[in-house]
């Protein structure tokens, strides 16, 4: 079951695999920027406030666009992030793995978060642009997703 959303919450957790399935890695779940770390860590607290700006920023983008975190312990695709002292962030369109940035790095966030954006909103707008799947480590996909973890 998906998680009841308030509406002032900034990053909505997924705590398993079918809520995974369904927010992040549908192709119905739109424009998903998600923050992957330790349950021991949670979420990273210095990058909480440039996040509420980008989400305040591009809240009337024309793209459904989502926040999200997740305990890299309970979700078994992101297994390739545990045991990390760092968050991971990562940027879906319509399920497909689109970027990943490994620290907290607020102009790298903002950088790619925009760039994304802007391509998402040109394929959905448009019919033009494509999505570059984007292959990391970190993210172990079972066969049969399209996609291979390695770099």
């Amino acid at each position: 079951m998906a998680p009841v959303l308030k509406k002032d919450t900034l990053m909505v957790p997924i705590n398993n695999d079918d809520d995974w399935n369904e927010l992040v890695r549908s192709e119905n779940s739109g424009f998903v920027f998600l923050e992957a770390h330790a349950g021991w860590c949670g979420p990273s607290k210095p990058i909480q406030t440039h996040l509420r700006g980008l989400k305040a920023q591009f809240a009337d983008a024309g793209v459904p666009t989502f926040f999200y975190s997740a305990d890299v312990d309970q979700i078994s695709v992101l297994r390739g992030y545990r045991g990390k002292c760092r968050p991971h962030f990562l940027i879906f369109g319509a399920g497909v793995l689109l970027d990943v940035i490994n620290s907290v790095n607020a102009p790298l966030i903002s950088r790619l978060f925009e760039k994304h954006l802007a391509n998402e909103k040109k394929i959905l707008e448009e019919g033009e642009g494509e999505r570059m799947p984007y292959v990391d480590e970190g993210l172990v996909l079972d066969e049969g997703d399209g996609e291979e973890g390695e770099e």
